[in-house]
């Protein structure tokens, strides 16, 4: 079928099928056309308009017969009523492949086409393995088998299991973005030495307390540490920039009264020597 140019099939079980399963097994073998079992023509059908096409030429089939039209528009009566089959000149249509519900061995693609599916109703606390069945157009056994082989999970759990990788990516992005509007708000007081933990926490309206708990857990680090690590890396700007003559003046301009204890910081984050760098 690939090789006559159909790329795209939507194949209807029938009700009294003895073995559904071995019906699906089969079809996870098959490289290409993209294929996808459906229990009843409607959700077929309605597979087919969602895919990407420059003509028609996808086909829903059952017990041998054509039953519904392709997806660029629907096909002339006379060929609905005469032709079982596509004809030649629609059967070499170049359809692209669905890109997100093909099913086909995989692994770790299928999983991540199904996870991009999936991420867009994660928000709607209704949708559960039903619903993520009838988007990835399997039967609720198949998804319950397939994300067992592939995933280890249930559908309910690997939806959890989402939702919870979600949450926990738009916590570090906010956490990300508060770092980075507490790091400018921080960098214009860097060059005075005074400027240490209390200070930034009166700069950013946080108790000591709060801002030690706040900066362990989203930097890691304690507040004099990403204080020394912020004057660290405006020290590098400075030097790559050659915009001081001597490391002397680099450290007073970043906030260390010694030049030598910032020599050794300096060498210890970047393994280069300040004074290594073009004067």
């Amino acid at each position: 079928m690939h090789a006559a140019g159909l790329q795209v099939l939507a194949w209807v079980l029938p009700q009294q099928l003895a073995s559904p399963r071995l019906t699906e097994g089969f079809v996870l073998q098959i490289e290409a056309p993209v294929v996808c079992t459906f229990d009843e023509l409607a959700s077929a059908y309605a597979w087919l308009q969602r895919q990407p096409s420059n003509g028609p030429a996808g086909w829903a089939t059952e017990a041998g017969h054509q039953l519904v039209s392709s997806l660029g528009g629907t096909l002339p009566a006379a060929v609905a009523a005469d032709s079982p089959a596509a004809p030649p000149s629609w059967a070499t249509s170049t359809v692209a492949p669905a890109p997100v519900v093909a099913l086909r061995p995989g692994g770790d693609a299928q999983l991540a086409r199904w996870q991009a599916q999936a991420s867009e109703h994660l928000a709607d606390e209704q949708f559960g393995p039903p619903e993520l069945a009838r988007l990835l157009c399997l039967s609720g056994r198949t998804l319950y088998r397939r994300l067992g082989e592939l995933a280890g999970h249930t559908p309910a759990a690997w939806l959890r299991a989402l939702r919870l990788d979600q949450a926990r990516r738009l916590l570090e992005a906010r956490g990300n973005a508060q770092l980075a509007r507490w790091q400018a708000q921080a960098s214009d007081h860097l060059a005075d030495e005074r400027f240490g933990p209390p200070e930034l926490a009166r700069l950013l309206c946080l108790s000591e307390r709060t801002l030690y708990r706040r900066l362990g857990e989203l930097a890691g680090r304690t507040p004099a540490a990403w204080l020394r690590a912020l004057r660290l890396d405006q020290a590098r700007l400075l030097l790559e920039a050659g915009r001081f003559g001597s490391v002397t003046q680099v450290a007073e301009a970043v906030g260390f009264a010694s030049s030598r204890y910032f020599a050794t910081l300096y060498t210890e984050r970047f393994g280069r020597r300040p004074a290594d760098y073009p004067a």
